[in-house]
C-alpha cells in the first residue's frame, strides 16, 4: 500500500517537473508585445520583441513583418514593396528586446496579427534565408 508520504513525495516531484517545464518553455520563446490592441488606420503600430529564446535571432531588410487579416482564416496580404535586396538588417541577442514601429496607412480594417520571418544565429548583411515565423497578438485597425 502506498503510503501519505510516498504520494506526497509523487506529487512534489510532478509539481517540479512541470514548473521547470514551463519555465524551459517560456524562457525558450521570441515575443511580439504589441502597445495597444486597437489602432486607426492613420497611426504607427508598436511594437517590442523580445528574445528569450538563447541565440541571435535575425529580420529581413525586405518585409521584416507581415500583416495577416483574419476572415475565416488567416490570411497575408502585402502592405508595402521592397525596392532593396533582401538581406539581413537587424539581429537580437539573447535577453535582448527590441522596439519598431510600423505605418498602418496601407492597411485594411479588421482583425489583425503581425507576423515576422526570422532566422537564428545568421549575421547581419548575409542574404535573409527565412527559418521560422514568429506571431503577435490579435489587434483590431479602425
Amino acid at each position: 500500500m502506498i503510503s501519505k508520504k510516498q504520494v506526497l513525495i509523487w506529487m512534489f516531484t510532478v509539481l517540479i517537473i512541470v514548473l521547470v517545464s514551463y519555465m524551459i518553455t517560456e524562457r525558450s520563446k521570441i515575443e511580439i508585445t504589441l502597445q495597444e490592441s486597437k489602432y486607426f488606420q492613420e497611426e504607427d503600430l508598436k511594437l517590442q520583441i523580445t528574445n528569450n529564446f538563447g541565440e541571435v535571432v535575425c529580420f529581413s531588410s525586405c518585409y521584416p513583418y507581415f500583416l495577416e487579416r483574419r476572415e475565416e482564416k488567416w490570411n497575408s496580404y502585402q502592405y508595402t514593396d521592397c525596392d532593396k535586396e533582401d538581406i539581413i538588417e537587424k539581429c537580437i541577442f539573447p535577453e535582448e528586446k527590441r522596439a519598431f514601429q510600423l505605418p498602418l496607412r496601407n492597411t485594411e480594417r479588421g482583425i489583425h496579427r503581425i507576423t515576422i520571418p526570422i532566422c537564428k544565429n545568421c549575421k547581419e548583411g548575409e542574404v535573409f534565408k527565412e527559418e521560422e515565423r514568429i506571431y503577435s497578438s490579435e489587434f483590431e485597425i479602425n
